[in-house]
């Protein structure tokens, strides 16, 4: 289809002109046959002409047009500057790609896809379309104009007779199967509320999930993977609402979805006055086009305190601001987070922080330069060294391994795949002295594969006086970064408690294993991190990790990191966005807690002595899981010869 916009162009865009546009086409096209195929064809062709000419909306707010006149509830659906290019490319490409809209509250998104399904069921024999909301009182209630199916079939009811048809002779509505169906052309629009089977085994041109980011959690990528199957084209609207769940996921991850933005920043109404703050007054971001109003301009009292108020609350004035958007930060009730999800379009302002704002400034306000910048090296006949390098990656604060006093130290460590490039995450090592519990080293590096980093890392904590070695175990990296510590014969490590496989009894494992949840043990050990934050325990000196802080939100009450509430849990992660430095820092809070705390420094020696034990015992078990594997292989061989 070859869309044009020959009819948009001439209906007139103000209310009044509107009206007697319309009341002229109708009446022309209710007598001339002829005329009424034009107005046929051209609104199948031109999908602005449709919505201008002859589709309304309905605003039970009292609202005011630019003369102060109260405008009617009921008003031609005119659509503003920045919808039309939505409206473009939704006609354009729904039935051939998954599409997404992000959007602020109130700038119709909901009666755009409603319309633009009206305008596939009349105009286009055999379209199926499918729409979803999260319950059924929203996707599909007669009486209920905030429904789905009821917005569609409130704007039919409105369409002259020859265009619409009659209902129950042209066209009906099954309220129990909740389907629109057009008799004359066999089209159909069925509602859906979020359930897992909806919209599984059927075939749609294109399903509507409206709002999905308030969708429950799995509920909603639960529906997006079973309609996936169903249409090429899912039409996914919300609001933000955090970083986690299926919108977030579908928005910020890459792939191949159409991305469309409706921002109250374009909204002709809600953008008058746009202005930034600068030297604590009012600038217009374009003084010709979108002048201040004469409040703003003129700075008035009333315009001052607002102001003030509003930095008083926390609001942030870095963003492009304007006299509506200040109203609605200052009326009962908003906060800066809740701004930042309605109309902001801020997928992480709209999570509050895990760590705190007022933690996060405590801990930057303790960052320090690195006193020396080092590279670390293994030497050929065994054990490592490190030396002052220009650039080098392992940064040191306070204390110099070649000039080590006595002194206990913990050593965390997050392990990545080590694979490089811009997509990987950081393998990295984090030292803490245990008697002040100040960070004293960082090495983050992305090009280091699990075996070698193990490798550097048990060479590093020999050299800080065999410091406590606690390294997140999970996955294929922390496996074989376990094992090569392990065939290191390093002894000073963290053993977890861990079930036997059958019956009731417990062994110790090396290393530390993350589960998942708000009872898992992701939770606390982030939650003890905090802590120790908190009270002064730690002392974090890198700026990275500190900056790191702030990319662990609440979600749905559990601490994640940003970019764990976009993939998933078990997808990688990418660059800073992962938190690596965080959880290395985490590791080593519990290890100061495992060591110290638990079991006290006079235990010290009975405590490594134990471990010594474990750890000997794992080792025969490895290697005895080894032979019989070993074992196995050649009798497997031999019996293929």
């Amino acid at each position: 289809m070859r869309w044009t916009e020959l009819g948009w162009r001439y209906v007139p865009k103000e209310l009044e002109p509107n009206l007697r546009f319309r009341l002229l086409l109708y009446r022309r096209a209710r007598e001339d046959v002829r005329f009424r195929r034009a107005v046929w064809k051209l609104c199948m062709e031109d999908v602005l002409f449709f919505f201008a000419a002859f589709c309304w909306v309905h605003e039970p707010r009292l609202l005011r047009d630019k003369y102060g006149r109260v405008l009617p509830q009921h008003q031609p659906f005119i659509p503003w500057p920045h919808q039309i290019n939505v409206i473009k490319a939704l006609r354009e490409n729904l039935g051939f790609c998954d599409i997404g809209i992000e959007k602020s509250r109130d700038e119709g998104a909901t009666w755009i896809i409603c319309t633009l399904a009206l305008h596939d069921w009349l105009f286009f024999p055999g379209t199926k379309i499918g729409m979803a909301s999260w319950s059924e009182e929203m996707a599909d209630d007669p009486g209920n104009l905030d429904s789905l199916m009821t917005k569609v079939t409130w704007q039919l009811g409105r369409l002259p007779v020859w265009m619409a048809g009659r209902k129950g002779v042209d066209w009906d509505r099954n309220v129990h199967s909740r389907v629109l169906v057009n008799y004359r052309n066999d089209s159909h629009i069925k509602a859906f509320s979020a359930t897992v089977r909806a919209g599984r085994g059927g075939r749609y041109k294109w399903f509507f999930c409206d709002e999905m980011a308030a969708w429950q959690e799995p509920r909603d990528m639960e529906f997006l993977e079973s309609v996936r199957g169903s249409t090429n084209s899912r039409v996914v609207v919300s609001t933000p609402s955090g970083m986690g769940g299926a919108f977030a996921s579908f928005m910020l991850n890459e792939g191949n979805v159409l991305k469309l933005r409706l921002s109250w920043r374009d909204n002709p109404r809600k953008k008058v006055g746009m202005y930034r703050l600068i030297d604590g007054r009012p600038v217009a971001i374009d003084p010709v086009g979108n002048p201040l109003t004469w409040e703003y301009e003129n700075f008035v009292d009333e315009v001052r305190e607002r102001l003030e108020r509003l930095q008083q609350r926390g609001f942030d004035f870095e963003r492009v601001r304007s006299p509506w958007y200040d109203e609605q930060c200052d009326r009962p009730g908003a906060t800066p987070l809740s701004v930042a999800k309605e109309l902001d379009i801020d997928y992480s302002g709209s999570e509050p922080l895990a760590f705190g704002e007022e933690v996060i400034n405590k801990v930057v306000g303790c960052v320090r330069p690195p006193q020396w910048r080092a590279s670390f090296r293994l030497r050929e006949g065994g054990g490592g060294e490190i030396f002052e390098a220009p650039g080098g990656q392992v940064l040191l604060w306070e204390v110099y391994p070649r000039s080590l006093s006595r002194g206990a130290f913990v050593a965390g460590v997050d392990v990545a795949a080590g694979t490089g490039g811009s997509t990987s995450s950081n393998s990295v090592l984090v030292i803490v002295s245990v008697d002040s519990g100040v960070q004293v080293l960082e090495w983050a590096t992305n090009v280091i594969d699990p075996t070698h980093f193990a490798e550097c890392v048990v060479e590093i904590c020999r050299l800080y006086n065999d410091a406590y070695l606690i390294w997140e175990a999970n996955g294929a990296p922390g496996v074989e970064f376990t094992r090569q510590v392990l065939v290191a014969g390093y002894r000073n490590i963290y053993m977890r408690k861990s079930l036997m496989k059958r019956g009731r009894e417990r062994r110790r494992m090396p290393g530390w294993m993350t589960t998942g949840g708000m009872t898992g043990t992701r939770a606390i050990m982030l939650s003890g991190l905090r802590t120790a934050l908190a009270t002064g325990r730690v002392v974090v000196r890198s700026a990275a990790l500190a900056s790191e802080l702030r990319n662990y939100v609440w979600v749905r009450g559990q601490m994640v990191s940003r970019y764990m509430a976009i993939r998933g849990e078990d997808g990688s992660a990418v660059g800073e966005a992962h938190g690596d430095r965080v959880v290395a820092m985490a590791m080593a809070v519990q290890g100061m807690l495992d060591r110290y705390a638990q079991y006290g420094r006079r235990s010290e020696a009975v405590r490594v002595e134990q471990v010594n034990e474990r750890v000997a015992e794992y080792l025969r078990e490895y290697d005895r899981s080894r032979l019989r594997q070993d074992a196995w292989t050649d009798l497997f061989c031999r019996s293929h010869v």
